[in-house]
């Protein structure tokens, strides 16, 4: 439970090894990045050309932008998470499209905030004094287009998480 995670006694402490695990590096982050949406290919769960595999590689480069930047994304804030949270991403939008056997009814950036609300928000629980900066990074991922028009969905989104008030 994330709440209780450093609530432990020292003597219920002593008993256990505890071991960091640090945030991949940029080049190790687009690496696994790459390597989950290769997968997704290689498996043919989509289709090759198709609107499908378009929307992919959009997804891929909001992907490797906000997660694994250093000039911008989660981590210039340092406020990154753990490769698992973009991996349950795509996860989420495999499976609200249905396992890609329909055509998109949703832009890419639909389903990539979509995700990100779900999981990725949850992330910065009571981060309230980070919620300007985590907005910023999050929409900044997005085309210059439609960041002022997602602004304050993703605003609205993460203050649940976040306890911000406008």
């Amino acid at each position: 439970d994330k709440a209780s995670l450093f609530q432990l006694s020292y003597a219920f402490m002593r008993r256990f090894a505890f071991v960091e695990v640090p945030i991949p590096t940029s080049v190790q982050y687009k690496q696994i990045i790459e390597a989950s949406f290769a997968d997704l290919r290689g498996d043919h769960s989509v289709p090759v050309g198709g609107d499908w595999d378009q929307h992919l590689v959009t997804a891929e480069k909001l992907f490797v932008a906000l997660f694994a930047q250093d000039s911008g994304g989660l981590a210039a804030i340092d406020a990154n998470v753990g490769p698992a949270i973009p991996r349950t991403m795509l996860r989420y939008i495999i499976e609200r499209c249905s396992q890609f056997n329909a055509p998109p009814l949703l832009s890419v950036q639909e389903l990539f905030l979509e995700a990100a609300s779900t999981c990725l928000f949850p992330q910065y629980e009571g981060r309230r004094t980070e919620h300007a900066r985590i907005v910023d990074a999050v929409v900044g991922v997005l085309p210059q287009e439609s960041q002022r028009e997602n602004e304050s969905n993703v605003s609205k989104a993460l203050s649940i998480w976040t306890g911000h008030k406008d």
